[in-house]
């Protein structure tokens, strides 16, 4: 097996609110998490909650890095969720619980197809939403499905596997499929009504890629259209539980969709069709706003007059591209925009509208793409603040070679950054990029903020390394910042590792949790502190 990722106690804190914390380890605790498993770089678990069964948790890594994580709990409070926390938490704490197995791509490699099509069925049987999903899949290859490689949709559009696949996803929500809904769900675990529409707004952003935009409208139109007559075949419940969730049923297909529009030369007919058909939609979404800025982006298309004195006279003021107050849907329509700009090569009218909406992040990445490093840096040392923007900014200007850049907004950031989960990251790429240029002084300056950032034990040892001979003094700073704040697992570690162990016992008693530091300590003083 390849090497585990390592995370921190620090960044899972980080990753959550501090009642999602205190309740996911709680979870951990009460050892609600069960089969965890590691392929790779994907982490699952299951996890006991409020319903009768448990929650599915996936974690993403990269390298060590948390890329993304996966729950299918109903939490939408901002951060992870007790169950990704718990789930962390018993990574991080509790490895022998931990049972490492291959990749699904690496056990299913030598299979022939007949072997592939046994496993499929074994599977399936007596699963009938995982048949849907297969069935959704299958019309997704048969509807001119994108693929990685290819990012090109063929022609003409397979309109009937479209609905098809909608039809299969949103049916168990018909009346035919009526069951005791008590034993379905309770008030805080809805069913996504909208999941049905995700492939094929993934397709449709994926022919944009490709400048196939008539396919892109195609297909949202197609899909679109079968799902909004599905959603009036729901039976009572469901139609209630629809009104209550309707605004969160379309979540990101409305920018698609302006993408599309603002990416078609439609005629009059064409655009009052539609207009009266996203009206409608909308009507039928009980006046959401989801699809909002699919209006706003037909309505305004790319005549609306404050919008051409920015990208044609690089007229910029604090209005931005608005003729007042800028509306809630701004940001969203103003990326829908910057896309299709992109898309059609037109760098200057994108640098414009970039800095005339705020989108500064991309503003100075185009700038880089471009060539233009110095006002890039220039740029992104005035006025960037968000770590993963100046990241984002890094590692195009590291792929493009301009290391002195590099290293020169690096070491500038970090002076003006505070501390926390996202300057973690971006003072560990710079730690660990530094460190294969040779850049000592940077590599410890980025080491030490990466532990002021994280205070583990992970960080700690990186920021040893680097130091080499001046780690005695170097070294002093560092724990002194660990012995501020509450109990912290690696805190301990630390100690130990420095044979600090008054200071260990000390960090320990802090809290009534520290199962596995505790073991360490006592371990680690049992001969110099017997009692």
């Amino acid at each position: 097996m390849s090497e585990r990722p390592l995370i921190t106690e620090q960044e899972i804190r980080g990753r959550a609110n501090g009642q999602s914390f205190d309740r996911g380890e709680d979870y951990f605790e009460g050892g609600y998490v069960e089969n965890l498993v590691l392929r790779g770089e994907v982490l699952t678990a299951k996890v006991m909650g409020s319903q009768y069964e448990p929650y599915l948790v996936e974690v993403h890594f990269s390298g060590n890095t948390i890329a993304r994580t996966l729950c299918n709990c109903p939490y939408d409070w901002g951060g992870d969720c007790r169950h990704i926390v718990a789930t962390l938490l018993a990574y991080r704490r509790d490895r022998e619980s931990l049972a490492e197995r291959p990749l699904l791509a690496t056990l299913l490699a030598d299979l022939d197809a007949e072997q592939l099509r046994a496993v499929i069925l074994a599977v399936a049987d007596g699963q009938p939403g995982l048949v849907g999903i297969v069935e959704t899949a299958v019309a997704q290859l048969q509807a001119g499905a994108v693929g990685e490689e290819t990012a090109v949709v063929p022609k003409p559009i397979n309109v009937e596997a479209i609905q098809q696949a909608i039809r299969g996803q949103m049916a168990q929500f018909a009346p035919s499929r009526s069951r005791y809904y008590d034993d379905w769900y309770d008030s805080d675990d809805y069913p996504d009504y909208g999941e049905s529409l995700d492939p094929f707004v993934e397709q449709a952003a994926a022919c944009l890629e490709a400048n196939d935009v008539a396919g892109a409208l195609a297909i949202l139109e197609v899909a679109l259209t079968e799902w909004f007559a599905q959603v009036k075949k729901l039976d009572d419940y469901h139609e209630d539980v629809f009104a209550d969730t309707a605004s969160d049923c379309l979540e990101g297909v409305g920018e698609v969709l302006a993408e599309a529009l603002l990416s078609h030369d439609l005629s009059s007919q064409d655009k009052e069709a539609w207009r009266k058909q996203l009206k409608k939609w909308n009507k039928q979404l009980e006046d959401s706003t989801s699809l909002d800025v699919a209006l706003m982006a037909l309505e305004q298309g790319w005549n609306y007059p404050p919008l051409l004195r920015v990208i044609e006279n690089g007229e910029i003021t604090e209005q931005g591209a608005w003729a007042g107050e800028r509306p809630w849907l701004a940001d969203d329509l103003a990326l829908a925009r910057l896309r299709v700009l992109a898309r059609q090569q037109k760098w200057q009218a994108y640098l414009w509208l970039a800095e005339a909406e705020g989108q500064l992040g991309l503003y100075v990445n185009m700038l880089a793409q471009l060539g233009r490093t110095e006002e890039a840096v220039a740029e992104a040392k005035q006025y960037l603040t968000s770590a993963n923007e100046v990241l984002s900014l890094l590692q195009l200007l590291y792929e493009k070679g301009e290391k002195t850049a590099v290293f020169d907004l690096a070491a500038h950031y970090m002076t003006q950054a505070t501390a926390g989960p996202q300057e973690a990251t971006l003072a560990q790429w710079v730690r660990e990029t530094a460190v294969k240029q040779k850049q000592t002084q940077l590599a410890n300056q980025a080491a030490t903020f990466a532990f002021y950032c994280t205070r583990s034990l992970q960080d700690y040892l990186a920021a040893e390394q680097i130091a080499g001979e001046s780690w005695p003094t170097q070294k002093l700073p560092l724990l002194a910042h660990l012995s501020q704040g509450n109990y912290d697992m690696d805190a301990a570690e630390i100690y130990i590792h420095e044979k600090m162990l008054p200071e260990a016992m000390a960090e320990v008693e802090k809290t009534h949790y520290a199962h596995g530091s505790l073991m360490n300590v006592i371990e680690a003083v049992k001969d110099a502190y017997p009692d």
